[in-house]
């Protein structure tokens, strides 16, 4: 969670698979709960073909199967997946 919380702080643009396998590329982290976070579309999201382009939506956390800078920059996925100690 504290994780979330940092990547929500930053403002980060991610893309997240999760809730059995749905994609939201393009997403920022707007809350985190206990069990799940709240992600909208960040601004650039929205002028991208392809991106995540719907509203306000919960993701249940244990169901995140990637979490990923949105510039896929290994780097940065490394540190997520560390962080997750996967």
């Amino acid at each position: 969670m504290k994780l979330c919380e940092k990547l929500m702080n930053e403002g980060v643009e991610l893309n997240i698979t999760g809730n059995d396998g749905v994609h939201y590329n393009g997403v920022r982290i707007t809350e985190v709960y206990d069990d799940f976070i709240a992600v909208e579309p960040s601004n650039t999201a929205m002028r991208q073909a392809g991106q995540f382009r719907g509203g306000h939506t919960y993701v249940n956390i244990a169901s995140i199967t990637r979490l990923e800078h949105a510039g896929q920059s290994d780097r940065v996925q490394d540190s997520i997946r560390r962080s997750l100690g996967r």
